[in-house]
């Protein structure tokens, strides 16, 4: 019970940052605005297809993502507050769980119009002849777990230093060399079927093209999964090392 109020504490604490510092409102200003423009965009096309607007929407994540894990433990090292808190009876875990669980309902509340310019689009194809509501529920939930596993990368390397511009730096170059790994594979020829077979697997496109597709397989939910939580261990002992400092 006490792990469970300190975690609390630390969430509620996290997320009121988020509407005391003009980086939350700059990232959500610029996210519904750009995600506005490909609504748009989808509309003007001749065939509804929300495959588009997902494919879109997770481009911007990869922009969008880093500044918000950037301050998540980044701010803390630098205005010294991470010491106090570990010196408390509070856990490293805790601490990157709470920050974590935090921007990703900060990042949560983000997606809300994009979910909401779904269900508009689903109405109208409905319509005009139908529109399979299937791709609509996978592609949002292709994109919540992008959001998990991309914010504890970025929570990892918010870990690591105290400057919040290397590690939004840092977790976009990650994150957009994991997007695009899987065109490695075509690159590496018939020089090793093993190695093709890694970069489509670890490729984060290759496991969002069936949310988006309309399929949700166990095989890209567990992807996902262990990625974030691989990321968050790492974070977890970053912390833990620098309580021993």
């Amino acid at each position: 019970m006490r792990g469970l109020a300190t975690l609390a504490v630390l969430f509620r604490r996290e997320l009121k940052g988020y509407g005391y510092t003009p980086v939350g409102y700059v990232v959500a200003g610029i996210f519904f605005l750009l995600n506005g423009f490909f609504f748009g965009v989808t509309l003007q096309s001749r065939v509804l297809v929300t495959e588009d607007l997902f494919w879109r929407v997770s481009v911007l994540l990869l922009f969008v993502v880093p500044a918000v894990s950037m301050r998540l433990v980044s701010e803390e090292i630098r205005s010294g507050t991470l010491e106090s808190l570990l010196t408390d009876p509070v856990r490293p875990g805790e601490i990157v769980l709470g920050k974590f669980l935090a921007g990703c309902a900060f990042l949560g509340l983000l997606l809300v119009p994009c979910a909401a310019f779904c269900l508009f689009t689903h109405q109208i194809g409905y319509r005009h002849g139908g529109l399979d509501p299937g791709p609509v529920i996978s592609g949002l939930v292709g994109l919540g777990l992008l959001v998990g596993a991309a914010l504890a990368i970025g929570t990892f390397f918010s870990s690591l230093t105290r400057n919040q511009v290397v590690a939004a730096v840092l977790t976009f170059m990650v994150l957009v060399l994991l997007y695009l790994l899987h065109l490695a594979g075509p690159a590496l020829g018939a020089r090793s079927e093993l190695l093709r077979e890694a970069t489509r697997y670890f490729s984060l496109s290759s496991h969002l093209y069936r949310f988006f597709r309309g399929q949700i397989a166990w095989m890209d939910v567990v992807y996902f999964v262990k990625l974030a939580l691989l990321a968050l261990f790492l974070a977890t002992a970053a912390l833990d090392a620098r309580r021993w400092r």
